[in-house]
Formats: C-alpha cells, sequence, structure tokens
C-alpha cells in the first residue's frame, strides 16, 4: 500500500470512529436534552431550536437515523481498519486478537463511554450547535431508504410480538398517550421542575390539575348513605339539633317519599329563633341536579356561572350523592381546612 492509499484508508477509518462518537453522542444528547428550554426557543423562532424540535417530535424516526448512521459509522470504520491491517500483513486470528484486544476497547471508551458523558453534561448546548447536522443526515438517510427501511422492519417487529398500535394492547396505548399534548406538557412540568424552573409545590398544583382531568362529579360526591338530610317538616329546633352530627352547613331536604325537594342553609337556621317555630319550607331553596359522569371542570364551570352553592349527583327520585364546590376543587388545589 502506498502513500496515496494511506492518505485515504487511515482519515476514513478516522471518519468512521468519529461518525460513531457523534451518533452514539447525539442519541444521549436527544434524552437529556430540556425540552423546556427548547419550547422557549423554538417559540422564539431560533433557527437550530426549530429544527430540534421538528426531530424531537417523532422520536422513533430520530432514533431511526441515529442507529442508521452509527451502523453506517462503524462499518466504515472497522471496513478502513481491516484494509489496512490486511495490506500491512496482519489477517486472519490476528487481525481478530488485535480487534478484539486493542480496537474494541479504543472504541468503547472513545467511541462510546465518552461521547455519551460529554453530551450527557453538556447536551443542551452541543446539539444546538449540531441540529444542521442531525437535520442533514436525517433527511441524506430518509432519501437513501435507510430510515423508512428501519422504520419499516421497526412496525413490523413491534406487530410481531403484540405491540403495534393497532394491536389494541397497553403499549400501543401508551405510545399514543405519550404524544398526546396534555402529556407532553406533563412531561414539559416534570422537566421544569428537575431544571429548576418550577418549584415543588408548582408542580404539585400542576399535577393535580392533570389528575383531575379524568376525575367526575360522581366520584368527588359524598355518597348519599352517609349524607345528613332535612324533612319538610322539620323544625328549627330540630334542625339545631341536627346541625351537631355534621360537618355540612348545607342540608338536602328530602319528603316522605324519598324525594329530593331542595337544600337548606344551617348557618340561616342558626340564625333564626326558635320560638318563632319557623318551618323549613320557608327556608328552603332549589336544588339542582347533575349526572354522575359529568367531568369535575364541566361541574366547576357550571357551579361558578349559576352561583350554586351545593348540587345532588343523580335524580330527584334516585339521588347519589351531595357536592359542592369545596368538594370539586379540592382534588385541584389540595385539602381547604377553611371554607
Amino acid at each position: 500500500m502506498n502513500a496515496a492509499d494511506l492518505a485515504f484508508w487511515i482519515p476514513l477509518m478516522l471518519l468512521g470512529f468519529a461518525g460513531s462518537a457523534y451518533f452514539s453522542g447525539v442519541e444521549t444528547g436527544v434524552y437529556t436534552l430540556n425540552r423546556v428550554r427548547l419550547h422557549l426557543l423554538d417559540a422564539r423562532g431560533v433557527p437550530a431550536a426549530v429544527r430540534l424540535r421538528r426531530l424531537v417530535e417523532d422520536p422513533a424516526r430520530l432514533l431511526a437515523v441515529l442507529l442508521v448512521g452509527n451502523n453506517a459509522a462503524n462499518y466504515l470504520g472497522t471496513f478502513a481498519l481491516a484494509v489496512l491491517l490486511e495490506a500491512g500483513g496482519i489477517s486472519g486470528w490476528w487481525a481478530i486478537l488485535l480487534n478484539v484486544g486493542l480496537v474494541t476497547p479504543m472504541l468503547f471508551v472513545f467511541g462510546e463511554t465518552l461521547p455519551k458523558d460529554l453530551f450527557a453534561a453538556h447536551g443542551d448546548r452541543l446539539l444546538y450547535r449540531l441540529s444542521g447536522t442531525i437535520y442533514a443526515f436525517e433527511r441524506l438517510f430518509t432519501l437513501t431508504g435507510g430510515v423508512p427501511l428501519v422504520s419499516v422492519f421497526g412496525r413490523i417487529a413491534l406487530r410481531l410480538v403484540g405491540e403495534g398500535p393497532g394491536s389494541g394492547s397497553g403499549d400501543g396505548g401508551k405510545e399514543a398517550s405519550v404524544r398526546h399534548p396534555r402529556r407532553q406538557v406533563q412531561a414539559l412540568v416534570r422537566e421544569g421542575l428537575g431544571q429548576g424552573v418550577l418549584t415543588g409545590e408548582q408542580s404539585d398544583l400542576l399535577e393535580r390539575v392533570f389528575r383531575a382531568e379524568g376525575r367526575t362529579v360522581g366520584g368527588e360526591a359524598t355518597p348519599w348513605a352517609d349524607v345528613v338530610t332535612a324533612g319538610p317538616g322539620d323544625t328549627v329546633a330540630v334542625l339545631r339539633e341536627r346541625a351537631g352530627h355534621t360537618s355540612r352547613s348545607h342540608l338536602p331536604i328530602v319528603d316522605a317519599d324519598g324525594r329530593v325537594t331542595g337544600w337548606v342553609d344551617l348557618f340561616e337556621v342558626l340564625r333564626s329563633d326558635p320560638a318563632e317555630n319557623v318551618r323549613l319550607a320557608e327556608l328552603r331553596r332549589g336544588v339542582p341536579f347533575l349526572d354522575p359522569t359529568m367531568p369535575v371542570y364541566t361541574a366547576i364551570e357550571r357551579f361558578q356561572k349559576r352561583r350554586w352553592t351545593i348540587a345532588v349527583v343523580g335524580t330527584a327520585d334516585r339521588p347519589l350523592g351531595v357536592v359542592t364546590m369545596k368538594d370539586l376543587v379540592e382534588p385541584v388545589v389540595g385539602e381547604l381546612l377553611r371554607w
């Protein structure tokens, strides 16, 4: 092998090993990328952030790009090395021993460990600088067919093991839920906490907001069996005595047939003079009814707009429970000691 051949194969080998380090580092950098900062820079129109946002929006495709690039770089480096060894008279078992004893450890250290550590510590800074090359490789590997081929085989493999999006398995749903905008916001919140952007209290509040999304009125209501009620013929004296057996300030009024006809404010009862023998019918107020499947946020909005104090879950003939604004907002803001 002459000097011209060496000038060609040695840089090619180094380029392959450098490419392996590049793709290994970028992979780690993508996992540690601060999504909060990325979204802020993307909103400002920073070109590097716009490119990165487009790439990380499809993690499966980006992973395919890195997989194709890493394998191509490794093949290029090892092939060039094999050519150089053979030209130097090293082949057969000696070449294998040299690869195992020297080349493989060096690749592990300089092509895997060090780049991953570097990008884990400085991924935010390095990925923005390299966003142009990452995007260029994505275009190159897509046009040459590498990324589509890996993506197709990946989907086939997932379907074979029952994990595809159309399989109906739990993980297929997980993949869809991870890309759901609300799940993305939750991930941003958790990352914001980890990066010190949000305090622990702010993060807890936002987590409760997200968890309350799937809650319904029926799940937050006090079961009807635990509700203290009043009868239409009860006097102020009777209600005063009953007030000592409940922490609720609002009691549903139930007639002799078990039908809910309204509600009474115990504070108003306590302000009344027992000697006046005021009947409950004079203090009765109309009560609204809510479907038990109604979402909590819808019920909160209705309470606010219509200035409700209490609502019965179910119907007048079949009450399932009682709910107040306090019951609805506590899952979001936490326990309210005073209301």
